[in-house]
Parts: C-alpha cells; structure tokens; sequence
C-alpha cells in the first residue's frame, strides 16, 4: 500500500482539531506517473479542466497534486471520500467550506 493509498482511505475515526490545535501538514509535490494519475481520478470535473489550462506539464501536475491532496487531507477530517466532497473557497481568507 502506497503513501498515497493511506492517506486516501477514509478513516473509522476522521482526523479532527480540538480546541485550539493547528495541524501543519507538509507534502512534497513530486509524485510519479502513476500517483499523480490515481490524484486525477479524485478531482472533480471542474478541477479537471482547470488542470488542462496549465501550459506547462510540471505546472499541471503540481496543480493536480495539490488539489488531490487537498481532497484526501479534507475528505479525512470530514469523514468522507477524496472524490465525493465538493469544496468551495468561501470568503477573502480562503477558507475552505464543504458545500
């Protein structure tokens, strides 16, 4: 089982924040072929086509790594799949809202 492959399973217990605790999460964007392909298949449709606007393959790739593991680490703390939540940049600082 790959890195990727954990992280993507949904936990019986989803990660979670209590009281005042910051979780730093760091991930290295360099996958190879077959990661940044599993990392497509959770990317919603809109996802996809911002994806294919990038001129540059690296610059894709890494577009398709961040919001793929933006998906897995939120689907965690959720309690739901990487593919399944529909997320939404809300307000001025960013924040990330499931809708």
């Amino acid at each position: 089982m790959t890195t990727l492959d954990r992280w993507s399973q949904v936990s019986p217990a989803p990660l979670a924040l209590t009281g005042k605790e910051v979780h730093v999460i760091y991930a290295s964007l360099e996958r190879s072929a077959s990661q940044v392909q599993q990392l497509v298949e959770v990317l919603s449709a809109d996802e996809r086509l911002r994806a294919h606007c990038f001129h540059l393959e690296q610059d894709r790739e890494r577009f398709i790594v961040r919001r793929g593991l933006l998906r897995i680490i939120l689907g965690r703390y959720l309690g739901t799949t990487p593919d399944r939540g529909v997320f939404q940049l809300l307000d001025s600082q960013g924040s990330v809202h499931k809708s």
